[in-house]
C-alpha cells in the first residue's frame, strides 16, 4: 500500500490526508496501529490495485531532470558550433516540452 495510492482513494471521497501512510493510523490503547479516517472503511489492496504506485506528474518531472542533466556547459558549446550539435539540443529541448505537456 502505497502513500500516492490511499492518498488518491481518500482523495475520491473528498477526504484529503497530507504525510506518509501513518497519517492514516493511530494506536489504539492496546498499542495496536489501527486505521483512523472518520467514515472510510480501511482500503484493501483490490480496492487500491486501479490506482498507479507513484504520482505520473513525478515521473514525467525525472523524466524532465534527466534530458536537461545531459545538457551540460561543455555540450551546449559543442551544440553551438555545428548544424549536428544544434539538431541535438533541438531534439532535447523538444523531449522536454512532450514531458512538460504529459504533466498538463
Amino acid at each position: 500500500m502505497t502513500t500516492y495510492k490511499v492518498n488518491q482513494y481518500l482523495a475520491e471521497k473528498g477526504v484529503t490526508v497530507h504525510g506518509n501512510t501513518d497519517a492514516y493510523y493511530r494506536l489504539s490503547p492496546d498499542g495496536v496501529k489501527a486505521w483512523y479516517v472518520e467514515g472510510i472503511a480501511e482500503p484493501t489492496e483490490a480496492d487500491l490495485a486501479e490506482y498507479p504506485d507513484v504520482d505520473p506528474v513525478f515521473l514525467v518531472m525525472a523524466e524532465i531532470d534527466r534530458l536537461e542533466a545531459q545538457v551540460t556547459q561543455r555540450r551546449l558549446r559543442e551544440a553551438a558550433l555545428t548544424d549536428e550539435g544544434k539538431a541535438w539540443l533541438q531534439n532535447i529541448e523538444d523531449q522536454i516540452a512532450a514531458e512538460r505537456a504529459r504533466a498538463r
